[in-house]
C-alpha cells in the first residue's frame, strides 16, 4: 500500500516497525526495504521478502550523526571530515562495528555500514521511530533497483509504502570502508561507486593533517551489491564497449548465452529464446548525473516491453569517475559483455 501523505504514512510505517513487519521508506538514492536494528524477525523478513542470501550485508541508516557511536567505537577527524562534507547524503561509511550490532546486518563481518540519508522523509521516519533501521533496496535481490513508489509495488504490494517521489540520485551510494591501521594510518577503500566520488573524498580531507592511503586490494564482501552480476532487470542486456552492428552478431550472441550458467552467486541469469527478433537499445542522457538518474527507470520500463533483448553500446565520452558509477551498474546488469565488440 502506497502513502503518499507523509502525515498519514510516518505512523502507519512506525506501526509496522513496531510490529516486526519491514516497510519502505524514500531516499535521495533508492527506496529501501527497512527493519529496525534490533528486531531479529524482522531483519529475517528483510532477507525472506528480497530472497537475499545471507552474505550480503546491510546498510544501516541514521538521522543523528550521534547514532554512530552505538553502532561503530571509531573516532577521527578524518571521520568528522567526511560526515561534515557529505552527511546527508549518498555516501555509505562502513567502519569497525560494536558487538551489539546484529551479526545479520553484518553478514557475521567486523565492520558495519552506515549512512545518514538526505531524503527528508527518510530522516523523518528516522527520527520518529529513534532506532537505526536496515534497508537494503526495495527489490528482489540481483534485479534492478527501484526509484518510484510504483516499482516497488510491483513487486511488494504487501508492504507499506511511503512515496517519496522519484529518487533524485537514482543509484546506490557511494560505499567508502574507513578502516584503522596498526601503525595509526587509517586505509581508505571504496567499496561500490556512487555519484560522490574519490577525488570528491580526496578534495574532502585536503586538510585532514593526519595519515591516510587508499587501499586498491579490496575485499568487496563488506559492501551490498559486490556480486559479479546485480541490478538486472527481467530482460537480458548485452554490454559493447563500443557501437557494433548487433543484427550482425545475433548468432554469436545466442551462441554464447548458451555458455553461461543459469545462476552466478545466486543471482539468476535470464536469457533470450530464439530467433531473436525484437531488440531494443538502451539509450541515456550525455550528462552522467542525468544518466545516473534515469538509469534504472529505464531498465525497468524496457523490461515492461515485448523486447526480448536490451543492448548497451558504450559512447567515447563516458570517461570520468561520474560514468563509472553509472557503467559498473550496468556491467553488473549484463548477461553478457563485449570490451571490443565481436
Amino acid at each position: 500500500m502506497i502513502f503518499s501523505d507523509s502525515n498519514l504514512g510516518i505512523p502507519q510505517l512506525i506501526r509496522s516497525l513496531n510490529e516486526s513487519e519491514p516497510v519502505v521508506m524514500p531516499t535521495e538514492t533508492v527506496y529501501g526495504l527497512a527493519a529496525k536494528i534490533d528486531d531479529l524477525k524482522a531483519l529475517e523478513k528483510i532477507f525472506l521478502y528480497k530472497r537475499r542470501p545471507f552474505f550480503d550485508p546491510l546498510i544501516v541508516h541514521i538521522y543523528d550523526r550521534k547514532q554512530i557511536s552505538f553502532l561503530s567505537p571509531f573516532k577521527s577527524p578524518l571521520l568528522d571530515q567526511l560526515i561534515d562534507t557529505f552527511w546527508p547524503g549518498p555516501l555509505t561509511l562502513v567502519l569497525p562495528k560494536r558487538s551489539q550490532v546484529n551479526d545479520l546486518v553484518t553478514s557475521g563481518l567486523d565492520s558495519v555500514g552506515i549512512r545518514l540519508p538526505l531524503h527528508p522523509l527518510a530522516q523523518e521516519l528516522l527520527k520518529q521511530i529513534d532506532v537505526p533501521l536496515a534497508a537494503p533496496s526495495a527489490n528482489f535481490f540481483g534485479q534492478t533497483s527501484p526509484t518510484t513508489a510504483a516499482h516497488v509495488e510491483r513487486d511488494f504490494p504487501q508492504l507499506k509504502i511511503l512515496d517519496g517521489g522519484p529518487c533524485d540520485i537514482g543509484i546506490e551510494s557511494t560505499v567508502l570502508k574507513v578502516q584503522p591501521t596498526s601503525d595509526h594510518i587509517i586505509s581508505l577503500s571504496i567499496l561500490r561507486k556512487g555519484v560522490i566520488t574519490q577525488s570528491a573524498i580526496q578534495s574532502a580531507l585536503s586538510n585532514y593533517t593526519g595519515a591516510f592511503i587508499w587501499n586498491t586490494h579490496l575485499d568487496k564482501k563488506h559492501s551490498p551489491g559486490h556480486m559479479k552480476h546485480h541490478y538486472m532487470p527481467n530482460i537480458p542486456i548485452v554490454f559493447f564497449e563500443q557501437p557494433a552492428p548487433i543484427e550482425k552478431y545475433i548468432p554469436t550472441i545466442l551462441a554464447d548465452f548458451k555458455k553461461i550458467p543459469d545462476k552466478v552467486e545466486d543471482v539468476t541469469i535470464i536469457k533470450p529464446i530464439a530467433p531473436l527478433e525484437r531488440i531494443e537499445k538502451l539509450q541515456f542522457n550525455s550528462d552522467p548525473v542525468i544518466a545516473c538518474r534515469e538509469l534504472y527507470g529505464k531498465l525497468k520500463q524496457s523490461a515492461t516491453t515485448s523486447a526480448q533483448l536490451l543492448v548497451f553500446e558504450k559512447q567515447n565520452y563516458m570517461q570520468g569517475e561520474l560514468w563509472e558509477a553509472f557503467l559498473e551498474r550496468l556491467t553488473k546488469a549484463s548477461s553478457l559483455h563485449y570490451s571490443a565488440g565481436l
